[in-house]
């Protein structure tokens, strides 16, 4: 079997790897870049793409294919923005991949959503910001489907405040595992 679990844009995919090769060896893993959460756009279709790919090489070497998770690090875009409409763009996007990957791997498990909660709105000279309540709401309303990772203000952001920092995206990757392991 291989198990595809997307890692989140900026998430270094060795670290996080090798934190999950602990608990279950993984054949392939691919990254998956989302930039909106909205199906139709240019990085939800390469997502799309890649778990086509996926299922192709699998079957080509004679194993099954599942997508057990697909990861994303989001949210300061929609902050800027001020998406109202954000629990929703997420519990969609959700829906829609997994709606999208079951028609592709033919698996009966739901594809999981781990997300991150945005943290850095006070770079953007904000004191409050409805994103990461609307990320906790869409996780509550997800009925399991969506698993909130934990907040980054303890993680080590960059000089522009808005990025981490390298040993800060594997810090948070290291988090990502951990709630792989708990869900999975």
């Amino acid at each position: 079997t291989v198990d595809f679990d997307g890692a989140g844009a900026g998430i270094q995919v060795a670290g996080y790897r090798q934190t999950l090769g602990e608990a279950r060896e993984m054949d392939k893993t691919i990254e998956v870049f989302a930039q909106k959460p909205k199906k139709g756009t240019a990085a939800y279709q390469n997502g799309i793409a890649q778990v086509t790919a996926g299922k192709a090489l699998a079957a080509a070497a004679g194993q099954s294919y599942v997508v057990r998770v697909v990861t994303n690090v989001h949210g300061e875009s929609d902050h800027v923005a001020k998406n109202a409409a954000y629990k929703d763009n997420l519990l969609t996007w959700q829906s829609d991949y997994d709606t999208d990957v079951k028609a592709i791997t033919g698996q009966a498990d739901s594809v999981i959503m781990l997300h991150t909660q945005m943290s850095s709105w006070t770079k953007y000279n904000s004191t409050t910001s409805t994103i990461p309540m609307q990320q906790l709401d869409a996780t509550l309303a997800s009925n399991g489907k969506i698993a909130m990772v934990g907040p980054k203000y303890n993680i080590e952001y960059d000089a522009d405040g808005v990025h981490l920092t390298t040993a800060g995206y594997r810090h948070m990757g290291e988090y990502y595992a951990k709630a792989y392991r708990q869900i999975i």
